[in-house]
């Protein structure tokens, strides 16, 4: 059976929960310690999260069903998780580490792709652009928020100087990144610019 609606992880009640789009209705679908991030592979009806709590990335099944650890070793405080699954990769940011890692749909050949040595210090937001094979990163500690190639090279820093950059996204088609930050007063504005792409 298709499963549709909108997923989100509540940390504070250690849960996922799916809202039903048509009814309104809320249901708990995974319980865990401390989930944080999500995506979704709708093609193969599976759920991807991290959980800061266990330290462990999980799958499941879009209904909570098959629940498999996928990746617990050298894992800290994982954070945004995006999915691959044409490339059959997943990939994740951890704080904990300061890492921006890649596996295999099923957590086997874990690769770290940036760390500090790429001047990463605090990876929190995670977006893929698979058309044109990046991805971005946002760093909170540092700043900044940077590019690369999906395997980690040709690091490239993109803006700097931002109040504590975290969610991002990428419009593509139209070459524009957009992302929050915290400020130091505690409001969170939205910026936007341009995603300039390598040939």
């Amino acid at each position: 059976e298709m499963v549709s609606g909108i997923y989100a992880s509540r940390d504070n009640e250690s849960e996922i929960v799916l809202f039903d789009i048509h009814t309104g209705n809320v249901e708990t679908v995974v319980t865990g310690t401390n989930p944080y991030g999500l995506a979704i592979d709708s093609e193969n009806q599976h759920l991807y999260w991290t959980d800061r709590g266990s330290a462990e990335i999980f799958r499941t099944d879009l209904d909570g069903s098959r629940e498999v650890v996928l990746v617990s070793s050298d894992v800290e405080i994982p954070s945004a998780i995006a999915l691959d699954v044409d490339g059959g990769h997943f990939y994740w940011t951890d704080c904990g580490n300061m890492t921006v890692k890649r596996a295999d749909l099923d957590g086997s050949n874990v690769e770290t792709l940036l760390n500090s040595a790429d001047n990463i210090e605090d990876p929190l937001g995670l977006v893929l652009d698979l058309d044109n094979g990046h991805l971005y990163v946002s760093d909170t500690t540092r700043g900044h928020i940077s590019r690369a190639n999906l395997d980690g090279s040709e690091f490239t820093l993109l803006a700097t100087g931002l109040p504590n950059p975290h969610g991002i996204a990428i419009d593509g088609e139209n070459g524009m990144l957009y992302f929050a930050c915290w400020s130091e007063s505690g409001s969170v504005p939205g910026g936007a610019g341009p995603a300039p792409r390598v040939g």
